[in-house]
């Protein structure tokens, strides 16, 4: 069963990513919950802490994805799973993108809020870069930033008929032609 804070910080990642932290009310979250009004405000008195809390959770189900998913060889198979994890986030959980990576391109977020969505960014890159190494992949650690960028930025197709798969296959053959061409080079 989700607990009461878990549930609050889904509604309230979905209304942050679609309308933005400043036009969020606490109250519009609440009256999007089904939780008590003294429950929602014990829970989180200040729209900061909830912000830090939704943080946290999308942290905290990142890593136990990695932990359940990520195998020590199949580099391919592991950026397949990284990707189907942020699709899964973005678009089955109908989420307008990934909120720590809102808060990194954001000029306004609290330096705190800041420091927590550049860890959980970290994270992402240091594994994207470590399957891309796995792959011999040159300036793997750039390469991370493009994928990620490309895997964030895909979720805005033009009409609702987009094959994400098909997506997939296309950033996959990238992927293997860039390993085989450094290595026809090395």
């Amino acid at each position: 069963m989700i607990d009461k804070k878990e549930e609050i910080c889904k509604i309230a990642s979905k209304m942050f990513l679609m309308h933005g932290f400043d036009s969020v009310s606490m109250e519009s979250i609440f009256n999007n919950t089904n939780v008590s009004k003294i429950v929602f405000y014990t829970l989180f008195s200040e729209k900061s802490n909830l912000i830090t809390e939704c943080l946290i959770q999308e942290e905290r189900d990142f890593n136990f994805f990695v932990k359940e998913n990520i195998k020590n060889s199949d580099y391919i198979g592991n950026i397949q799973s990284i990707y189907l994890w942020h699709l899964n986030q973005i678009v089955f959980n109908k989420k307008s993108g990934l909120l720590f990576l809102k808060i990194v391109n954001s000029s306004n977020s609290s330096k705190h809020d800041y420091f927590i969505a550049r860890r959980i960014w970290e994270t992402h890159i240091s594994l994207i870069n470590e399957q891309l190494r796995g792959l011999n992949v040159e300036n793997s650690k750039l390469f991370s930033i493009v994928f990620l960028n490309t895997i964030e930025n895909i979720y805005y197709p033009l009409d609702d008929d987009f094959d994400y798969i098909a997506m997939w296959h296309l950033l996959e053959s990238f992927l293997k032609s860039v390993s085989k061409l450094y290595q026809l080079i090395s």
